[in-house]
Formats: structure tokens, sequence, C-alpha cells
């Protein structure tokens, strides 16, 4: 047997590694930026998890791309494949999303790499491997001068698209526009390799390729856009017609007690007359009986509020009637002013939304044992909190660690809106979950600008 013979040297090896290894780290940058607000670590801890993940994978790839001859494109293609796999398990989003930012930064790549490859064909057209000072240094120029083009273009974009649009059946299918880009700009520069095209008609199919990209991005980035904003007024006007529709309900209650008031003061002569009677002939059990019954009228008449400020009380008394048909127990704690820090309105989309998903929760709950908790009251200064906690039958649809609907396809619509409020007003939302109870716990800063920053999407 023959001893095993390495056919290249230690600095020939590290000079791949390095090149391979940094073309990953500038897809794993880009890959990042849209999602920086969603990884499940630190930065740093987020950064040691990606190297212990991905370098033993590309060291074994380095050394079968120098011994055995394994071709670059496949040496890439299976590098970010493990890239891939560890940014999908330090990011805390639906797999389909990531595979469209990646997918996204692969043909931002492809373009930098072709024209990096033109320059370096120009240069000497006998050099037929990318691994070589003549397509390196022109790659870290042009990668330095894109970097900062995607910052403040597809990387906008796409935080915006990851964060607001979540229609997944349109996610399912979306990654494979920017391969197809990939595609025909990775076949065109085995074209220019193999000599058939000339430098000049390369760069201009790449130029004109990569036009074709941003355009489709701006047009797809434009149609999410205007999706979201409809649906969230649609939401937003639902919100309005379900208060206004319980302040109905209000009135129409109030007008009946006002009436039931009105025919109690009448009767009430009757009522003395039959209590003088019933003391004259000393039936002590009928008086008791005819009080216990006027009492139960009266009991009916009693509507307490549980909240100072009209419009959550109306909401909340409407989930608490809704609950209480069910056999839900509720137990209410609203503590905020009549005078509300934050926007009256988005406090009652939340506060209608979270009674809603726990009225809902407790419907599908086949177990006797339902109950809602709500709590909502003023923390600190002015900051608001509200929490509802309720009783589930502890099935939750989720893709990744992300809950979905189970009502539709993609993330609950309620949920959305509380997030969307929440970022409105400088807050958070906290969710947490066991295997029988289900907790949401919103918190507000109002005394910070209350309005979306629509510089950061634009």
């Amino acid at each position: 047997m023959q001893p095993f013979e390495v056919g290249f040297t230690f600095s020939e090896y590290m000079e791949v590694f390095l090149y391979f290894t940094l073309t990953m780290a500038v897809y794993a940058v880009m890959g990042f930026m849209p999602v920086r607000g969603r990884t499940r670590r630190s930065a740093g801890r987020t950064a040691g998890f990606m190297l212990v993940w991905t370098l033993p994978g590309f060291a074994v790839l380095s050394f079968l791309f120098l011994q055995v001859g394994l071709g670059t494109n496949l040496v890439m293609i299976t590098m970010a494949l493990i890239l891939f796999l560890a940014y999908c398990r330090a990011v805390e989003a639906p797999f389909t999303k990531l595979l469209f930012i990646l997918m996204t930064v692969a043909a931002v790549d492809c373009f930098v790499s072709g024209i990096a490859n033109i320059i370096a064909y120009m240069t000497d057209p006998t050099i037929m491997t990318s691994i070589h000072v003549t397509f390196v240094i022109p790659y870290a120029i042009l990668v330095a001068v894109f970097f900062l083009f995607y910052k403040f273009t597809f990387a906008k974009q796409l935080e915006w698209m990851v964060e607001h649009y979540h229609y997944m059946p349109v996610w399912r299918i979306l990654w494979a526009i920017p391969l197809a880009f990939s595609v025909i700009m990775m076949f065109d520069l085995t074209y220019i390799d193999d000599g058939i095209h000339e430098p000049a008609s390369y760069i201009f199919v790449l130029v004109l390729t990569f036009v074709a990209v941003f355009i489709v991005y701006f047009i797809i980035h434009l149609m999410m856009r205007r999706t979201y904003e409809k649906a969230s007024l649609e939401k937003n006007m639902k919100a309005m017609d379900q208060v206004m529709l319980m302040q109905r309900e209000q009135y129409v209650l109030m007008q009946k007690n006002a009436e039931s008031i009105r025919r109690m003061q009448h009767d009430m002569r009757h009522h003395m007359s039959v209590l003088a009677g019933l003391f004259e002939s000393s039936d002590e059990a009928g008086m008791k009986k005819y009080l216990a019954d006027y009492m139960e009228d009266l009991d009916f008449l009693e509507r307490k509020p549980v909240c100072e400020n009209y419009a959550l009380n109306i909401i909340l008394l409407n989930y608490m009637d809704m609950a209480q048909k069910l056999g839900v127990d509720v137990r209410l704690s609203c503590k905020l002013p009549k005078e509300l820090p934050v926007v009256e309105s988005d406090l009652c989309v939340i506060v209608g939304n979270l009674m809603e998903n726990a009225v809902e929760a407790c419907a599908r709950q086949e177990e006797k044992k339902r109950h809602i908790d709500f709590f909502a009251g003023i923390a600190g200064d002015d900051m608001v909190a509200v929490t509802v906690k309720n009783s589930y039958a502890g099935l939750l649809k989720k893709e990744g660690s992300v809950l979905m609907s189970s009502k539709q396809d993609g993330q609950g619509i309620g949920l959305l809106s509380v997030r969307e409020i929440a970022k409105k007003h400088n807050g958070v939302v906290n969710i947490e979950y066991t295997e029988k109870e289900f907790s949401v716990s919103v918190l507000m800063t109002p005394t910070l600008q209350a309005v979306y920053d629509e510089e950061e999407y634009q």
C-alpha cells in the first residue's frame, strides 16, 4: 500500500481556505443584515456559533478541492448549503424567508464575481481560476463598493419584507426568482471561460441581468408594501367597526336598563303594597321570597364598569360576556386611567386582538377548566402594560420557532397587529406558553417618539 500523499503545500491550502472562507463570510454578513434583530443570540455569540458550525466543513472542502480536484462551483454550492443550515439555526425566522435572503445575496455575489472575472480575464486570459490575484483584488474592491449599495437598497427592502409580509404561499416560491438570476449569470460566466462570449458582450448581459434583478425586487417590494398597507387599513377599520358595534350593543343595553328602571319605579307602589300586606299577615317566608325575586331584578340592572376608560370598558365587557357564555372563568384587572398615555385606538386594537385570541383559544379547548386572566395598568411613570393569560388546548402551529395562525396560512393577523402597534410605541411583546397556558405581555413607552421612522424603510 502506497503512503497517502498530499499534492499541495500548506501555503497553497491556506490560500484556498481563506479565499473560500472570506467569500462565505461576505454571504454571511449580507445575509444577517436584513435579520439583525431576529438572531437567537447576541452578536458575539452568533458569530462564534457560525464559525463553529461552518469552519470544519470549509476546511474539509478546501482540502478536497486541492487533493481530488473538486470543481469551484461544487465547492461553493456545498459551502453555501453548510452556511445556510447554520444560518437557519442562528436566526428566528421562517425557512423560506431565510432562503430568499441568501438567494438574493447569491445573485448579488454572482454579479460582483462576474465583473471581477471579466477584469481578470482581460488582464490575463490564460488564467482560468478565480483563486488568483488578478481576480481576488478586483473582487475585494467590488465587494466593498457593492456592500454599501446592498446595505441601503436590497438589505432595507429585505428587512421590511421579512418583518411585515407574512403570506407564506408567496414566500414558498419567491426564492426561485433570485435563484434564476444567479443561474443565468453563472452560465454566462462559463461561456466567457470557454471563449464563446467576448468580454464586452458579457459585461452587457451581466449588467442587464443585474438591472433586471433590481427592478424585479423593487416591484416585489412595492407590491408587498401595498398589500401590507391595505391589510393594515382593513384591520384597523375592522377594529374600529368592532368598537362601534360594541358601543351600539352597550347603548341598547343601557336603553333596556333605563326602561327597566322606569318600570320598576312605576311598580314601586305595587311592591310596597305587597310587602305591607305580607308584613301585616306576618308572612315572613313570603316576604323573603318576594324580596329575593326583587333583588334578582336589581342584579340584572347592575353592570359595574371594569375600566375607567370608556372604549376599553366596552371591549372588555363584551369579551367577558362572550367568555362567560362559554363557561370560561374570567378575571379582569384594568387599572388604566380615563385619559390614556397612548393613542386610545391603538390600545383598543391590542386589547381587542388579545382578548379575541384568548376567547377563541378557550372555545377550542375541550377541557372544562378554562380561564382568561387580563391585566392592564401603568408601569413606572407612564408605560402601559397589558398581559393576557389563557388556557388552551396545548396545540400550537409553528414554522421553526415562529408561531403561525391556526385559521389561515402565515402568521396570525392579530398578533402581527399587536407587534406593529407595540413597535410604533417603542414597546415590546413577550409571548410565553406551557402545555396548558398561553400568555402575551405588551409594554409600551409613549414618552419616546410614537411614530414610525419612515426613512428606515425608504
